[in-house]
């Protein structure tokens, strides 16, 4: 909500827990063209439908400034092919090493990692997994090889 105040077309893909506006199912739902999609659904015409709701789907993301997506949403067929300039992970010392290098293949020119690796760690329910050293975020690793951060003095 806060870019959206600033002007900004930012637009949440995947799962978007109870949100109406703004996400690419209400923004597609919204499109003049998204009625024909329906009429040709009711016609049983499903591959036409299929075509114009991906072609749909592509100017709604085209359109957005800001996509705002899960891990693993970002890794799905819809957002795989793009490349963006940057991408930025919050809360990346809750997401496990392996959720975070879903987004960073083929699309992720610059990275911004944004957390505190002294609050909560990602969730591993396995316990081999654990002793196999999955419960480490890679915001953690980063830190632990000695790469440079920041700890910021305000929380937002």
């Amino acid at each position: 909500a806060g870019l959206l105040r600033h002007g900004v077309r930012a637009l949440r893909v995947g799962n978007a827990h109870g949100m109406n506006e703004h996400t690419l199912q209400s923004e597609t739902e919204g499109h003049y063209r998204y009625r024909d999609v329906m009429h040709l659904r009711e016609m049983r015409r499903y591959p036409e439908a299929a075509r114009l709701l991906f072609t749909i789907q592509e100017k709604v993301l085209e359109s957005a400034e800001v996509i705002c997506a899960t891990c693993m949403t970002a890794g799905s067929d819809m957002l795989a092919k793009r490349t963006f300039g940057c991408t930025l992970l919050d809360e990346a010392t809750q997401s496990t090493e392996i959720a975070t290098l879903v987004p960073l293949v083929d699309t992720c020119r610059r990275l911004v990692l944004v957390g505190d690796h002294r609050q909560l760690p990602p969730t591993i329910l396995s316990y081999k997994a654990k002793l196999e050293g999955l419960d480490e975020s890679l915001f953690e690793r980063f830190i632990r090889l000695g790469y440079p951060f920041t700890m910021m003095d305000i929380q937002f």
